[in-house]
This record gives C-alpha cells, sequence and structure tokens, in this order.
C-alpha cells in the first residue's frame, strides 16, 4: 500500500491484487486497490476492489465515496446521488462527502449556485472556517468543469 501512496501505481497494483486473492479481509486494502485501479481507467474493477471494501466493514467511509467516485466517473448522476446521500446518511460529519457531492452536482448538472448554497449549508460555520476544508473547496470550485447544453465542458471560476 506504500507504493501506492508515494505514487508508484503500477508498483502497487501487483502487490494490491495478490493480497486480494490471498483472501485479505482490510477495507484499507481494498480502498487503496481501488484507488489504483481507478487511476488505470478500469472503473469494473474499481467498483468490484470498493464493494470488497465494504465487504469488509459495511461502514466504511473511504470506500464508500469510491463508489460515489466511480459513479461520477462514469457519468452516472443518480448513482453518483444516492452513493453520496448512502455515504452522508451514515456519516453526517464527513467533509469530504459534503464536497464531493458538491462537485458531483456541478459536473453532473451544472448547478453551481445550488451547489455552493447547499454546501455552506450543510458544512456548517464550523467547517466553513476550517481552512484546509474552505481550501479544498474553494480549489474544486475555480477549476470546475460543467456541461454546457450542448455537451460541452467549460470551466467555472469562483465569483
Amino acid at each position: 500500500m506504500r507504493c501506492a501512496r508515494w505514487g508508484e501505481v503500477d508498483a502497487a497494483a501487483p502487490r494490491l491484487e495478490e493480497a486480494a486473492k490471498r483472501g485479505a479481509k482490510d477495507a484499507e486494502l481494498f480502498h487503496v486497490l481501488g484507488l489504483v485501479r481507478l487511476h488505470q481507467k478500469n472503473l469494473d474493477g474499481a467498483e468490484a476492489a470498493y464493494r470488497q471494501g465494504l465487504a469488509a466493514d459495511p461502514n466504511d467511509p473511504a470506500n464508500m465515496l469510491g463508489l460515489a467516485t466511480v459513479a461520477v466517473t462514469r457519468d452516472d448522476p443518480k448513482g453518483a446521488l444516492a452513493a453520496y446521500d448512502a455515504l452522508l446518511a451514515r456519516h453526517p460529519r464527513y467533509a469530504a462527502g459534503y464536497l464531493g457531492r458538491a462537485g458531483a452536482l456541478a459536473r453532473l448538472f451544472g448547478r453551481r449556485p445550488e451547489v455552493v448554497t447547499r454546501w455552506a449549508k450543510r458544512a456548517g460555520k464550523r467547517r466553513v472556517e476550517d481552512p484546509d476544508f474552505r481550501e479544498a473547496f474553494e480549489s474544486l470550485d475555480a477549476s470546475l468543469a460543467v456541461r454546457t447544453s450542448s455537451g460541452g465542458i467549460r470551466s467555472v471560476k469562483s465569483d
């Protein structure tokens, strides 16, 4: 798992695959395997890894977030929002879930004003004042790409 965390995804993949084949039951291992497969553009493999992680720990937020990420990557709005809603129902204080859901709404639906309003309301004042979280949101907000009515993509800048 260290190789994957150090950015050596290709070196990590065979080791993670071998651990999974040997019957590993560690949710974190499957989360990292899902990230590696997602990086390799193997969406079916990533989804399978995240589901195996949830089988190991049904309450693991990282694997729940992984399933939502796969749905966004597949351009599946219904699946993405269902995954984020399930995550946030179990982990209402999981800031990454709100941030991901806001990004999904903006990317999949082009609903930037609603996204910002809902994010601020749900994240709450304490989260908005957290400099790391605020910086991550501002970075997302500044670089969001949303679909136009013609199906193209345009960049949305912060107000």
